[in-house]
């Protein structure tokens, strides 16, 4: 049963030639239609025919862009077009002629069909009879034919002649110079063409083509209406193929060292124009083997055959005198002619890209693994020889619910990292080896994935060296929690989005404590797999990416490519594993199967382009030393000053994850930073964040601040924040985790720009705001203290509570892992202590004085006159916040408050 060919115009056929015509006259104002006739004419042409030759082509529609594609200054002044494939009647012609014709005379150029040769030669004579000077010429140039009676075919090698003549009678040569010049150059056989097709046309109207090939054979010189060619054999690559049509090409013309040519690379309908450029560097490259010199080349479509599969080759052999190169280089703004005249004698110009002058020294591969950098190549070969493997199924899957590449993307990228591994990988040192994965991603993947993975790697290499010193699991933990928090936040995306993602955490979750995750490695592939199966029920609606332009019908039931990269991955290296080495900077740690950190740091090095989420920096007891003396605190100063110094803060021993957050209805100014105008609402959404705080400094202030005692706060239990910006500025955005005793997220920015609605928020009720709380003390001899923008202080052997804007000095960080952060306080140090305090209620009137006098030494914060929070005044900052508090709240010593 012969295959059906879907069309876009299908109840149309009878009227498509008339249809077309009047979109392509609206399409270039400088044609003209006579409706009846079906025939184009330059807009001009009145006056075209009293200074020159006026030159008319035609035959049947179907061919586009020829002929009426070519009219235009220095090319065709008209053109007749008859039915799809049909030539048309010598009324037709004969009507363009006594338009068009002048003073000068009228060339018409036709194409050798025994049909166009008919009705152009009989309206021709007509014409002659009625007093007009008027001629014609005959183009076959199709070396496919040969030795038939009618002559050869007239294909894409007409429209050089088209070029030639049209050039000639714009310089002014009189119509017999013209006939002499183009039969000089077709009789000499100086042009042929010979094209290639997989697939036949389809008529407009009809549900199957004309005939049909053999699946995986083409037809090697057929004709432009579906004529059959010379042969039918096996598809042949590009390279072959050009070899064999250039070949015949070089016989016909009698192609010999020195030839001057010019080359026609002509779509016959739906060649992609990738796939010419394809065609185009291997025709050239076997002209220049025959020693033919190409001086010109052009490429697209010129004469097609309707929805054709296939494409021509058309050579002109050039005069050695240099006036056919002249008149092809001669100016034409006919639109569907694209020659950009240049020299094509000199091989393409290739330039080096600029190196990095900071760029690290070579990297070479150890003469000698040790265990640790043995195992690791283990793994990351596993992990590429997979994805190269199921590259197949990842197509399949990327061209359903998204844009097709995934898998040979990551097929190149893990063929890359094979080629480097094998050469240059300095697999005994972690941080080296990160940073070698991802140069070589960046220079085999491209598009968002191949910049997603060359960010990950390159955080996750800046962390390992920042921690040399610590033990090899929470090295790579942090590595691997780097990583992904760089992809969240110049990503964007988050679990439950169809991305990476959506296996990528569900396997973090299931790692757990890093020293008893080396016995769960079925558990954290069968998590990942899971997770990635998941995504098949995900609607495509909320996705993230490409996928999310695709339609419910088009993406249910099919799962996420990178979420199931992912899979393969972690199941691949958890496969490879038989005895794996933990390696640190500084120590190494062997265990009979592999700890979770190393696994993970695996399995992103393999990483495809997902989004994660920012974690919070892991904490154990041995991080601050003794279990029963925990210093701690929840100042964001202090941890940002201790991060910077040290690398690793303890807020808590708790490791619940938080998340970068999104914003919405915000646009990124600069790609990183959200902005939004007075006025206009923004929705951030923050996983496991249950809540938020917020300053807001004026357009003219200095950021020279961080959230403090006092800040606005609002509460949400499903992570969804609105927030109104009321004034130009910023607002200063941090998350918090449900438990008080969780660390603070990193401080995040939103620019708020001038806004026509300034002080209203249209359609979106922010969340309800309050002020951070303060505990009251719940046993003798306690202060109140909020350890969440402050820490409780020894001075001179009593506690005061000392917030982050009085902090005159940064805290003594260094020494890992037995650390105690300390700050100078009116000239003196004191270690900081912790005390496990209570959240009982709101601030009340007396406190929320206080935490303004604290602010009156700081940054000027937005006036009272702008500000409006859920209807009342405020003197807290220009964002409006709503959502109601939770009724309690338990601290981290398990006693529960009631707010």
């Amino acid at each position: 049963m012969a295959k059906t060919t879907p069309q876009l115009v299908r109840a149309g056929a009878p009227r498509i030639v008339e249809d077309m015509l009047d979109g392509l006259v609206l399409a270039h104002p400088h044609l003209a239609l006579v409706e009846s006739e079906k025939v184009v004419l330059h807009r001009d042409f009145e006056a075209i025919r009293e200074r020159q030759v006026t030159l008319l082509s035609g035959g049947g529609s179907g061919h586009e862009p020829a002929h009426a594609g070519f009219i235009g200054e220095g090319m065709l002044t008209g053109a007749i077009c008859g039915n799809v494939f049909a030539s048309p009647s010598t009324q037709q012609v004969l009507a363009a002629i006594r338009l068009a014709a002048g003073p000068k005379g009228c060339l018409l150029i036709v194409k050798n069909y025994t049909g166009d040769r008919l009705n152009f030669g009989l309206a021709v004579e007509q014409a002659k009879t009625e007093g007009y000077l008027v001629d014609m010429v005959v183009i076959g140039e199709d070396v496919a034919v040969v030795n038939a009676n009618a002559g050869r075919r007239g294909l894409s090698g007409t429209v050089f002649v088209h070029k030639l003549a049209g050039a000639a009678a714009a310089q002014g040569m009189d119509l017999k110079s013209i006939v002499n010049l183009v039969t000089s150059v077709t009789s000499s056989e100086s042009i042929g063409t010979i094209g290639v097709a997989i697939h036949p046309c389809t008529l407009p109207g009809q549900r199957a083509p004309t005939r049909e090939l053999a699946e995986n054979h083409m037809e090697v010189g057929l004709g432009i209406h579906g004529e059959p060619g010379i042969e039918t054999c096996a598809q042949e690559e590009p390279l072959e193929l050009a070899e064999r049509l250039v070949g015949r090409l070089e016989t016909a013309l009698a192609l010999t060292n020195g030839t001057k040519v010019a080359l026609m690379i002509n779509n016959l309908g739906s060649t992609t124009t990738m796939e010419l450029y394809v065609v185009a560097k291997f025709a050239i490259e076997a002209l220049k083997r025959r020693g033919v010199a190409v001086e010109r080349v052009v490429v697209g479509s010129f004469m097609t055959a309707l929805d054709m599969s296939g494409y021509s080759l058309s050579v002109w052999k050039l005069d050695a005198q240099g006036q056919h190169l002249s008149l092809l280089d001669a100016a034409t703004n006919a639109p569907a002619w694209v020659l950009v005249p240049g020299d094509y004698s000199s091989k393409p110009q290739r330039i080096s890209p600029v190196q990095n002058a900071h760029a690290q020294a070579a990297r070479a591969r150890p003469s000698e693994l040790t265990a640790a950098g043995a195992q690791l190549e283990k793994c990351i070969r596993a992990a590429c020889e997979e994805l190269i493997k199921r590259e197949p199924d990842l197509t399949t899957w990327d061209s359903k619910v998204g844009d097709g590449d995934c898998g040979t993307t990551l097929k190149t990228a893990a063929e890359c990292i094979l080629a480097d591994l094998e050469a240059s990988y300095p697999l005994n040192d972690p941080a080296a080896t990160l940073g070698a994965l991802a140069d070589s991603v960046k220079k085999s993947a491209g598009g968002t994935s191949g910049v997603l993975y060359t960010i990950f790697f390159k955080a996750a290499e800046v962390a390992m060296e920042s921690m040399r010193d610590a033990p090899a699991a929470a090295a790579w933990a942090a590595s691997f929690h780097a990583g992904i928090a760089a992809i969240q936040r110049y990503g964007g995306a988050r679990e439950g989005s169809r991305t990476m993602l959506d296996a990528l955490l569900p396997a973090d979750r299931a790692v757990g404590d890093v020293a008893t995750a080396a016995s769960r490695l079925a558990e954290i592939a069968q998590a990942a797999e899971a997770g990635a199966d998941k995504t098949s029920t995900i609607p495509t609606s909320k996705a993230f990416g490409r996928t999310g332009y695709v339609g419910l019908a088009s993406g249910a039931e099919i799962p996420d490519p990178g979420a199931k990269a992912v899979a393969m991955w972690i199941g691949a290296i958890v496969n490879a594993q038989e005895e794996v080495a933990v390696v640190g900077m500084g120590e190494q740690h062997k265990r009979s199967r592999p700890a979770a950190a190393l696994l993970a740091a695996l399995v992103l090095a393999l990483l495809a382009g997902c989004s994660g989420a920012e974690p919070t920096d892991g904490c154990c007891a041995k991080c601050i030393g003794k279990p029963t003396s925990k210093p701690y605190t929840y100042d964001p100063l202090v941890y940002d000053e201790c991060k910077k110094a040290n690398g690793i803060c303890c807020f808590d021993c708790n490791s619940e994850k938080a998340s970068a957050p999104t914003f919405e209805n915000a646009k990124f100014t600069d790609g990183v930073t959200p902005e939004v105008k007075a006025g206009e609402w923004i929705q951030i959404t923050w996983s496991n964040i249950a809540r938020v705080t917020f300053e807001s400094l004026q357009a003219s202030q200095v950021k020279s601040m961080t959230v403090r005692n006092g800040s606005q706060e609002a509460k949400s239990e499903d992570g969804v924040f609105f927030v109104c910006a009321k004034a130009p500025g910023k607002v200063l955005v941090r998350g918090w985790g449900s438990d008080p005793c969780l660390i603070a997220t990193t401080e995040f920015t939103v620019n708020v720009a001038e806004g026509t609605t300034t002080g209203t928020c249209a359609d979106r009720k922010p969340t309800a705001p309050s002020e951070t709380s303060s505990p009251a003390p719940t046993e003798p001899g306690e202060m109140e203290c909020n350890l969440q923008r402050a820490t409780i202080k020894l001075v001179d052997g009593k506690r005061q509570c000392v917030c982050a804007a009085e902090w005159t000095g940064p805290p003594d960080c260094a020494g890992f892992p037995w650390w105690k952060i300390a700050a100078t306080v009116g000239g003196g140090v004191a270690a900081l202590l912790s005390i496990a305090v209570s959240v009982k209620a709101f601030m009340n009137s007396r406190q929320a004085k206080k935490a303004q006098e604290q602010n009156e030494g700081g940054d000027a914060i937005l006036g009272e006159e702008s500000i409006t929070i859920a209807g009342a005044k405020s003197a807290r900052p220009s964002v409006e916040v709503y959502h109601a508090p939770p009724a309690s709240i338990k601290t981290r010593d398990d006693k529960e408050y009631t707010l």
